[in-house]
């Protein structure tokens, strides 16, 4: 326990000493015990949401590309500065690729996080 007044750890009581402690849980006086793990464990799933997201953007670039190809029968515009390139040819893709982009990224980091926090309760059952 704290002591608030003095921000120190306060005296064990004779009760809390004699109860029996769980594996992982932290005695009292112990400080930072537990809070670790749940910060490693945050950071790991937070890593796997970034390189789903990375993934899926990768993925997701590479079929709009190929769709572009199928539907106009040329290459997506590259360079806005290309006087070859219309304004509307650059803004639908710049609009397709970034909705479709984005909209990719997003539904695999929920996804990927929502796994893993299953997993997590499974295993923690």
């Amino acid at each position: 326990m704290i002591d608030r007044h003095y921000c120190d750890i306060a005296p064990r009581r004779t009760s809390a000493s004699t109860r029996v402690l769980e594996a992982g849980q932290a005695r009292p006086g112990q400080r930072g015990m537990g809070m670790a793990d749940k910060r490693a464990d945050r950071a790991s799933v937070q890593a796997v949401g970034v390189l789903a997201g990375l993934a899926a953007g990768f993925a997701t670039r590479k079929l709009v590309t190929a769709g572009w190809k199928k539907v106009t029968g040329k290459e997506p515009p590259a360079d806005p500065r290309d006087p070859h390139v219309s304004v509307v040819e650059a803004l639908s893709w710049a609009i397709v690729l970034g909705v479709a982009m984005e909209t990719a990224r997003l539904v695999a980091i929920r996804v990927t996080t929502k796994q893993l926090a299953r997993a997590e309760d499974s295993f923690n059952q």
